[in-house]
């Protein structure tokens, strides 16, 4: 199997539209599991701004929104939180789990000078750092089928190294201000849009949706799904009706077409995709010390 990587980032605030639907390298086939639902798993180490129990159950309620809606049958079983490897990513004849994990260093901070993996990629693996942008808050990476859009991996990784976050139902913590008692970046608001694209939901332009790009401070009205959300993941994953792929490519659980052929080898192209959730503004937490410009890593 040969990979590619892109980064499909959101920064800035569009006109209101509907939900939009993942694609492999941005105009290729639509994005789907081949299943309804997907296994996720949390690195045990966690985040030190939260107890284990508060942040996982709120993780976990993240996905069980998107159980939870009546139009589909999603599920989402889940493996029990342990210590990980922490590699995001898909390995052809592993065991790859979909992860989810909290980076608590920078990699403009961690990474030496000169490292290969600034130029070719894969510094956050290596060194267990956050290398996307400042701004965001949390990232999806999604390995497909270049062929035929289905996912073969999902990994969600939030930016502890520069957010607080928090799992308090209110009030919002104020801009610079103590974020103690208050909400600052929700973790349920923050991974129940990230569920979002390991599904298979690019970023909607409707400023109301869950899977808009952008959240401000204290927000927390993502933990909900919207109107856009629900009609995007039910067009998707219908309940009683077959999963929504791109032309030309056969729905899963569908019988396939008569007559007689030869298999080969399949060819296992894969793409991976990162989406990003967004800050309005960005909250610099009190024991952030990275300085250095932050390098991109490009695809290989």
């Amino acid at each position: 199997m040969r990979l590619s990587a892109a980064l499909a980032a959101l920064f800035v605030a569009l006109p209101a539209s509907a939900y939009e639907r993942a694609r492999v390298n941005d105009s290729g086939p639509l994005l789907f599991w081949a299943t309804r639902g997907h296994s996720f798993q949390i690195d045990s180490r966690g985040t030190t701004d939260l107890s284990a129990a508060s942040a996982f159950e709120a993780v976990r309620r993240s996905f069980a929104t998107w159980a939870a809606v009546s139009c589909s049958n999603l599920t989402f079983a889940e493996i029990a939180p342990a210590q990980t490897d922490r590699s995001v990513g898909y390995v052809p004849g592993a065991t790859n789990r979909n992860l989810v994990l909290w980076r608590a260093q920078s990699c403009a901070s961690t990474v030496p000078a000169g490292d290969p993996c600034v130029t070719q990629g894969g510094c956050s693996n290596k060194y267990d750092c956050w290398d996307y942008g400042s701004t965001a808050i949390a990232t999806t990476t999604t390995t497909s089928n270049t062929a035929t859009g289905e996912i073969l991996d999902a990994d969600i990784e939030l930016n502890d190294s520069g957010f607080t976050f928090t799992t308090v139902d209110g009030p919002p913590c104020a801009p610079g201000g103590p974020q103690v008692g208050c909400v600052a970046y929700d973790v349920q608001n923050t991974v129940t849009h990230e569920a979002g694209h390991t599904l298979g939901l690019a970023h909607s332009t409707d400023q109301t949706a869950t899977m808009y790009a952008l959240a401000p401070i204290g927000e927390t009205s993502k933990r909900a799904l919207h109107p856009d959300d629900l009609e995007g993941i039910c067009a998707i994953y219908p309940k009683g009706g077959p999963t929504s792929v791109s032309p030309g490519v056969t729905p899963p659980g569908s019988a396939p077409s008569g007559g007689c052929g030869t298999s080969g080898a399949p060819s296992w192209e894969a793409l991976l995709a990162a989406a990003a959730l967004v800050a309005l503004r960005k909250n610099h937490r009190a024991s952030a010390t990275a300085t250095a410009a932050k390098t991109t890593a490009h695809a290989g």
